[in-house]
């Protein structure tokens, strides 16, 4: 679906509408039930299980995501709830239990998901930013983790979803959670291929939540607490072959507005700025100039 042009990847005429209205319907599709479990002198949970249609989907959602090249996959039931258990023990030591129902026991984190913090008026901005700074913290320090694989091969964690609905932030202790681990890499591709994509699903989904929030504030609050520069060049790679954040996957992930996506995407080609520096209305040319 992509033609060259000038060396770079251009969408065929009307892909970008399609992909626009597309994505953001596909993103609205649940395939989990989810519901509050209270026991009396325990700590709150919640319990979550597909819906009776979900196991229907998951082949043709991942036939889809391959012809599209995506790299993840959605995870079958019961190599979804596996890796929920091995990644709530290694991030938080959390042993998780399933239902004879088919329920699998999570934790009610206290706080709130930061997609519905990010968008409301309750917190003046700044307050509210600070979120994003321990979302962003929280990704960093889940990309450091390594994990021994099947084939005896130590990997880079990843999330596989990354988006501001995928992450619990407690204004109270200021804590980030991640969570909603359904959807993986794949584990061929590399730590810093998987870390751009993370990265970029954040990055979007948090100029698209904090849509009152100058984008070059958004984007400062990302840099300054995500650290590692591979990623960053992973994301300016693919942004200068005209392929970050172009298919219907990742408009389903986020869908920010096209003029907040075109100053995000300029400012990520502005140049080799340090971590922790995005200077608004600096001149710098592209990367090499």
């Amino acid at each position: 679906m992509l033609r060259a042009i000038a060396g770079r990847k251009e969408p065929w005429p009307g892909l970008d509408r399609w992909t626009m209205w597309f994505g953001p319907r596909l993103g609205k599709l649940r395939l989990h039930v989810i519901e509050p479990r209270d026991v009396l002198g325990r700590p709150a949970t919640i319990a979550k299980r597909r819906r009776w249609f979900g196991p229907l989907l998951i082949g043709p959602i991942n036939l889809y995501l391959h012809l599209l090249g995506a790299r993840v996959r959605l995870l079958p039931g019961t190599e979804w709830r596996g890796r929920e258990r091995m990644l709530h023990h290694v991030l938080y030591g959390i042993e998780l239990k399933t239902s004879p129902w088919g329920w699998l026991i999570l934790p009610r984190w206290p706080g709130a998901v930061l997609a519905d913090y990010a968008r409301s008026t309750i917190d003046p901005a700044p307050a509210r930013l600070r979120g994003l700074e321990a979302a962003s913290r929280a990704l960093w320090n889940l990309h450091r983790v390594e994990l021994l694989r099947a084939d005896g091969v130590c990997e880079r964690l990843s999330h596989g979803d990354a988006t501001l609905r995928n992450v619990m932030f407690d204004p109270g202790t200021g804590e980030a959670r991640w969570f909603d681990f359904d959807t993986a890499h794949d584990p061929g591709a590399a730590p810093a291929w998987r870390h751009g994509d993370d990265l970029r699903a954040l990055v979007y989904s948090a100029v698209e939540s904090f849509s009152g929030v100058p984008v070059a504030q958004v984007l400062r609050t990302v840099q300054d607490t995500y650290i590692d520069p591979g990623p960053w060049e992973q994301l300016r790679d693919w942004l200068a072959r005209g392929i970050l954040h172009r298919s219907p996957l990742h408009f389903a992930q986020a869908c920010p507005s096209s003029e907040r996506r075109r100053e995000l995407e300029a400012l990520l080609l502005q140049g080799d700025w340090p971590c922790g520096l995005i200077a608004e209305g600096t001149d710098r040319g592209p990367a090499g100039s």
